[in-house]
């Protein structure tokens, strides 16, 4: 007997599911960098170990990023971004743990586990590609962004009723973000497991007459073939120098203007309008890459980039007006760049690869990210925020000017 899978119906609840997922997971990991440097410094009293345990996140979905893009290879979405959320919310009880025993190696190591369900949380977008038509493949991406919009808002403002509540159960100060983000973890994973069926990568997969993963050599195939393919290394280059920059400038705008004299208010407000560039058009960037080619979604996403590094590189930290707008700037620029270079990569790519491939993108988008910001620090330090916005600006202006000469010979696939 011959099953008759309805694809558009499949596709539509594996939307439904990515984004209630998405939407809990960017809430409680909005928590997590912030608050593991608080709990590490009350542990070792040191600045700059905290600034490590800050960080672990981070690095953490960046190790994880390719071994979990080969899991999900070989296994398939439902359970790669399942097991990715599930091991982040051991790492969150470790951290919990290493706060009980004020140990920071356990802490710190818990904290590069929970850095796991970022790399599930990036991968999920793509999720949304696996069985979408290509001329949607841009609307399926940004609507999965979209749902992070929730985290930026709500997801800080959860730390005190968390930290409150590790109270009551007589546990140390600042685990308590962590007991939910562990909880919000293993709910997303569990919804993912029992909800994202059909696979929708094993399904996509079974619709093109495969049973299995055919390309079972993994990392170092996947290596080879994006080296020889020079669409898909400017998608990856695209996507690693949008988030970088973004990254760095937007991390550093904080310091910018508490040094002009503005208060923290002032201060959550200017990265809230930053948050809402980054997320709320995410669904229409999508929707103009399908419309009018990735490509041309990608150069106003640098032309956004280049706009606000122009506003912000004539500002003083007490220029508050002109700062949020460069991050407003900032935020769309990331938007439509994001969005539009992950939709040209898994183009760029064949079915088989894509799930490796996009691993390797977010490996290589976190690893700029946090070179960038390191660099970042350095030069503000030295130099000043106006220097950083405009050193942010060589990056782009070269993907630009790369996209460019690759259009004029023709080479460059929409």
């Amino acid at each position: 007997m011959v099953t008759v899978v309805d694809v558009r119906a499949v596709q539509r609840r594996t939307i439904r599911v990515l984004i209630g997922a998405q939407m809990v997971f960017a809430v409680v990991m909005a928590m997590a960098s912030p608050v593991a440097a608080l709990l590490a410094q009350q542990i070792t009293g040191s600045a700059g170990l905290a600034g490590l345990a800050q960080v672990a996140t981070v690095a953490g979905g960046m190790l994880a990023s390719v071994p979990l893009a080969e899991f999900t290879a070989r296994r398939g979405r439902r359970l790669g971004v399942a097991a990715g959320y599930l091991v982040g919310a051991v790492g969150a009880a470790a951290v919990v743990l290493g706060g009980v025993v004020a140990s920071y190696p356990l802490l710190f190591a818990g904290a590069l586990l929970t850095g796991t369900a970022v790399a599930a949380g990036l991968q999920a977008r793509f999720a949304a590609t696996d069985l979408v038509e290509p001329e949607r493949r841009g609307r399926a991406i940004g609507t999965v962004v979209w749902a992070s919009t929730i985290g930026g808002v709500v997801g800080p403002s959860l730390a005190g009723p968390s930290d409150s509540a590790s109270a009551l159960l007589g546990l140390p100060q600042f685990t308590g973000p962590f007991l939910v983000i562990g909880a919000g973890l293993v709910l997303t994973a569990a919804a993912t497991f029992v909800w994202l069926r059909p696979d929708p990568l094993l399904l996509a997969r079974s619709l093109r007459g495969e049973t299995h993963d055919p390309r079972g050599q993994g990392v170092m195939r996947t290596a080879r073939a994006l080296a020889g393919n020079p669409a898909a290394r400017r998608s990856l280059v695209a996507i690693a120098v949008v988030h970088a920059v973004m990254v760095s400038v937007m991390n550093m705008a904080s310091l910018h203007l508490h040094h002009g004299g503005s208060t923290l208010r002032v201060v959550g407000f200017a990265i809230s309008v930053h948050l809402a560039g980054m997320f709320l058009l995410a669904p229409v960037f999508g929707w103009l890459s399908d419309r009018i080619g990735g490509r041309r979604v990608l150069a106003l996403g640098l032309l956004l980039l280049l706009a606000s590094a122009a506003v912000l590189q004539s500002t003083s930290g007490h220029d508050t007006g002109l700062v949020m707008g460069g991050l407003l700037l900032l935020g769309l620029g990331w938007s439509a760049g994001f969005v539009a270079g992950s939709s040209l990569l898994t183009a760029s790519v064949d079915e088989e690869l894509r799930p490796r491939a996009q691993g390797f993108s977010d490996l290589l988008m976190q690893a700029a990210a946090a070179a960038g910001g390191l660099l970042a620090g350095s030069v503000v330090e030295f130099w000043g925020y106006p220097w950083l916005a405009r050193i942010s600006a060589v990056p782009v202006a070269l993907v630009a000017i790369w996209y460019l000469l690759a259009a004029r010979r023709g080479t460059a696939r929409a």
